[in-house]
C-alpha cells in the first residue's frame, strides 16, 4: 500500500468509526488509524462497544513491535480522552509512545474535557492539528453523541416509506410492501443504530409490532428500547396481550401520553412520559434523555411524524422513496399545513443510498 495523505486516514478512521454505531451508545462511535513515520498503513481499530477498548487502543493493540511507532502518525475521529472511566486514557497512553503527530477530527464537546486530551499530547512534546475539510462527515458520524453532549437531549430521527407520489398506503390502508426489500433491510438496520423505536397508537393498533430487532448485526446483541405516542393512554388497557408487551423486556417500553393525564395509574409498572401533544414535542426531548433514551427512530404514523414536523422537534428524516406510483392514498403529510411558503421546512441532504429500484434519503433539519 502507498503513502496514505491525512484525508485518506481520516476517511479510513470514518469508515472503521461507523462499525460501532448501535453498539456504543451513550458513548460516541471512533475510529483510529495509524501510519508509520513513512505514513504507510499500520493498523487501524474503532470503538466496538461499550466498556470496550478505546479506537486508540484497539488500534494499538494490532501492532506487535512498538519499533514501528517510531515517528508513526496517530488518525483518531474524536479528541483522544483525556479522562479515566470505563476504560483508560487515550490522551495518556499515546502520550507514552514514540509517536510523531495526532490528527483528530473533532473536539470533544464535554465542556469538562474538551481540550485536555490535546493538551496531554502536546505536552509530551507531540503534534497535534485538526484535520479540514471533512468536519461534515464528522458531525454526521457522531451527530447522536454531540446532542446529547451539546444540549442534553436526546437525537430524533424520522423514518418515512413512501411511493414516488409520496402515499404510504392505499386508501384501502394496503401498505405491504411500497419499498422493495433491500430498503427495508436498510431501514431495520437503521433501527438498531438507535436507542430505541417508536410508532405512533394509529399504527400500534393496526399492525401491532414488536419493534424489537429480529434479524442482521444486532438481532441479540442489543438492550433495545421501544416507544409508543399514545396521546390519550388507550393502549395500557390493552398492552399485555400485544406484540409490544410480549416481545420487549417491560423495564425497556415507555409510553407517552399527553399532559392531561398525569395522574394515570400505572399498574404495569411501565416507564410513563408526559408531553403537551399539540406543542410540547420540544421538551420531550430532554425526558428521553433523562430516560437513557439518547437516540431515537420513529417509524410513524403519519400523525405522529406530521406533529414531529411541524413542532421541528426532530434532527433527521429518512425518506424512503418505492418505485410505485399509488395515484389517491395516503400521504405522509396529509396532516401537515404551513400558512405559506417561507414558513415550510427546508431540509438539508447529507446522505442517499440506491437501494435496488428504490432511494433513500437522509435529511438533517
Amino acid at each position: 500500500m502507498s503513502p496514505m495523505t491525512d484525508k485518506e486516514a481520516m476517511l479510513l478512521a470514518i469508515s472503521e468509526a461507523k462499525k460501532g454505531i448501535g453498539f456504543v451508545s451513550p458513548n460516541p462511535p471512533v475510529g483510529c488509524v495509524i501510519l508509520d513515520k513513512d505514513r504507510n498503513f499500520l493498523a487501524s481499530g474503532y470503538h466496538q462497544k461499550l466498556g470496550s477498548d478505546h479506537a486508540e487502543l484497539d488500534a494499538l493493540k494490532k501492532i506487535k513491535d512498538t519499533e514501528e511507532l517510531k515517528g508513526a502518525h496517530v488518525y483518531v475521529t474524536l479528541e483522544p480522552c483525556a479522562h479515566e472511566g470505563r476504560t483508560p486514557s487515550c490522551a495518556k497512553a499515546l502520550a507514552q509512545l514514540p509517536i510523531s503527530s495526532v490528527v483528530y477530527g473533532l473536539k470533544d464537546p464535554n465542556p469538562l474535557v474538551a481540550g485536555k486530551g490535546l493538551q496531554i499530547l502536546l505536552d509530551a512534546a507531540i503534534e497535534v492539528k485538526c484535520i479540514e475539510g471533512l468536519n461534515l462527515e464528522l458531525e454526521n458520524l457522531a451527530e447522536c453523541f454531540l446532542l446529547n453532549m451539546r444540549e442534553s437531549k436526546c437525537f430524533i430521527a424520522l423514518k418515512v416509506a413512501s411511493s414516488i407520489d409520496g402515499q404510504i398506503a392505499m386508501s384501502s390502508g394496503e401498505s405491504q410492501w411500497i419499498t422493495s426489500s433491500r430498503a427495508r433491510e436498510y431501514s431495520h438496520d437503521l433501527r438498531g443504530m438507535y436507542d430505541a423505536t417508536a410508532v405512533g397508537f394509529g399504527t400500534y393498533l393496526k399492525d401491532n409490532p414488536s419493534l424489537n430487532i429480529r434479524h442482521g448485526k444486532f438481532q441479540n446483541k442489543k438492550n433495545h428500547k421501544v416507544v409508543l405516542f399514545d396521546q390519550e393512554a388507550e393502549s395500557l388497557k390493552s398492552i399485555e396481550n400485544s406484540n409490544l408487551y410480549q416481545s420487549n423486556q417491560k423495564q425497556n417500553i415507555h409510553i407517552v401520553v399527553d399532559s392531561k393525564h398525569k395522574n394515570i395509574e400505572n399498574i404495569l409498572g411501565l416507564n410513563i412520559l408526559f408531553c403537551d401533544f399539540n406543542n410540547g414535542y420540544q421538551d420531550l426531548h430532554q425526558q428521553l434523555f433523562q430516560h437513557e433514551i439518547y437516540s431515537l427512530y420513529i417509524e410513524g404514523g403519519a400523525k405522529v411524524l406530521s406533529k414531529f414536523i411541524s413542532q421541528k422537534a426532530f434532527n433527521t428524516l429518512y425518506l424512503f422513496v418505492g418505485s410505485k406510483v399509488l395515484g389517491k392514498g395516503l400521504s405522509w403529510t396529509k396532516d401537515l399545513e404551513f400558512s405559506s411558503l417561507s414558513e415550510t421546512l427546508d431540509l438539508k441532504l447529507s446522505q442517499h443510498e440506491i437501494l435496488d429500484n428504490d432511494i433513500m434519503l437522509k435529511y438533517n433539519i
